[in-house]
């Protein structure tokens, strides 16, 4: 545990941590990573919240493949290299509070992924590949700048909880409905001025946030989200 330093800079030693499972440099003042941290490769968790990235080298990560846990949160990345598509036992990817405009496509091959948190960047779509991801329960996507949501979002078969509230979306795409077993969605404080018919077959839904939006009237099919609560 190196959190809560005044580190600038990793020793390219670190790499020879060949039985290191945690590494926690969260809370320090990093701008890069050394090419040896894709040495790692046993570590388990990787914590860099909270420091000075802007960039990541594609072999700090590609060697990683046992990787569960990634918290690249509070950082100031514009972008995520495609290596990260070597990350195929990430369960957990926070990339929240950076300055990403965009995704990378290689986000979109990771098998194991359960919780994707890109809150607070500077996105504007998401990409395609993203519904390749099956295993993904809880996708947040809140205070970004999204116009729309992907057709393709029906192939996130696992979702239980989206959070895309506080975006620019002005409609959402019929592939919506397909998501049925969603519990929780918040679409508060975005341009929304209608909802698709599609919805009626939502019927996991539990929550269901459209504070804040330009609703004019909601489709009779509204009727059928009986789990609501």
């Amino acid at each position: 545990d190196l959190s809560d330093n005044n580190l600038l800079v990793l020793p390219k030693e670190i790499g020879s941590l060949k039985k290191l499972m945690k590494l926690n440099l969260g809370k320090n003042n990093l701008t890069s990573l050394p090419a040896e941290i894709g040495k790692l490769e046993t570590i388990k968790t990787l914590i860099l919240y909270q420091n000075s990235l802007r960039v990541l080298a594609p072999e700090s990560l590609q060697n990683l493949s046992g990787l569960k846990f990634l918290d690249l949160g509070l950082n100031q990345l514009e972008e995520l290299p495609d290596s990260v598509s070597g990350l195929k036992s990430l369960v957990s990817l926070d990339i929240s509070w950076n300055s990403l405009r965009k995704l990378s496509k290689g986000i979109g091959q990771l098998p194991s992924l359960e919780i994707l948190d890109m809150s607070r960047n500077e996105l504007r779509r998401l990409p395609d590949s993203l519904h390749s991801l099956s295993s993904l329960e809880v996708l947040r996507v809140r205070h970004n700048e999204l116009v729309e949501l992907p057709e393709s979002i029906n192939g996130l078969v696992s979702l239980l909880d989206m959070d895309v509230s506080n975006n620019k979306i002005l409609k959402l795409p019929n592939s919506t409905g397909s998501l049925e077993i969603l519990q929780r969605m918040d679409l508060s404080q975005n341009f929304l001025k209608s909802l698709p018919k599609t919805i009626g077959h939502m019927k996991s839904l539990l929550s269901l946030n459209l504070r804040n939006n330009k609703l004019q009237q909601l489709p009779a099919e509204i009727g059928a989200l009986f789990s609501l609560q």
